[in-house]
């Protein structure tokens, strides 16, 4: 009798078994195709109803099993609640708009020495200037790109200036600050920092 030996079911040869063989061996075709199915399909305990241009859907696909459930847009870090809002690969929006916007606030402390305002870790800033202090600015956006940020300088006065020659002041001169006391200023750029724009915003808010 022609049977071949297979564990699963790509092993199974259709021309068995053949016009020669006996009637009472098909015993052992009927096992073997069993034991085939079974071991092929260990996990299926119930009706399978996906139709196989389905199942031909995921041929192919290599991510993972956590990226075959992904069920909304914000899990792949897109808001699109709405679909007014979408971004592209670099974080481009079109059509923003927000009913209730808060920030980040970087808190730098006190500054007694040369210390960087990282613009990458928020557009709002605090500072509290001490004697010997001063700033530069740190991960500008890139050249074309808007960027800017407020800050809220603490007992700016105590250093007469403080800010590093890329800082323009309307008119070329240094504002005189608050010795003691809180002053707000913003700080724009357009060109990678090389020219970050500063306008008084309000001196000595107490």
């Amino acid at each position: 009798m022609a049977l071949e030996s297979t564990t699963y079911i790509d092993g199974l040869v259709a021309t068995n078994p053949t016009g020669t063989d006996s009637r009472s061996q098909g015993d052992d075709h009927i096992r073997l195709v069993k034991s085939a199915v079974k071991a092929t399909f260990p996990n299926i305990a119930g009706a399978m109803t996906a139709t196989h241009t389905e199942l031909n859907k995921i041929d192919g696909y290599t991510g993972t099993t956590a990226e075959l459930n992904y069920n909304d847009v914000p899990t792949l870090g897109t808001v699109e609640a709405s679909r007014t809002v979408t971004a592209d690969a670099v974080g481009t929006t079109t059509n923003l708009k927000t009913k209730k916007q808060t920030e980040i606030v970087n808190a730098v402390g006190t500054v007694s020495t040369a210390t960087a305002i990282n613009f990458a870790l928020g557009n709002v800033v605090t500072a509290v200037l001490a004697s010997g202090g001063s700033f530069t600015i740190s991960n500008a956006p890139t050249s074309g790109i808007y960027g800017k940020f407020k800050l809220i300088l603490t007992n700016g006065g105590t250093v007469a200036d403080p800010w590093p020659s890329s800082v323009k002041f309307a008119g070329g001169t240094t504002p005189t600050l608050t010795t003691s006391g809180i002053d707000i200023l913003t700080l724009e750029t357009i060109d990678n920092g090389a020219n970050w724009y500063a306008v008084v915003d309000g001196l000595n808010m107490s």
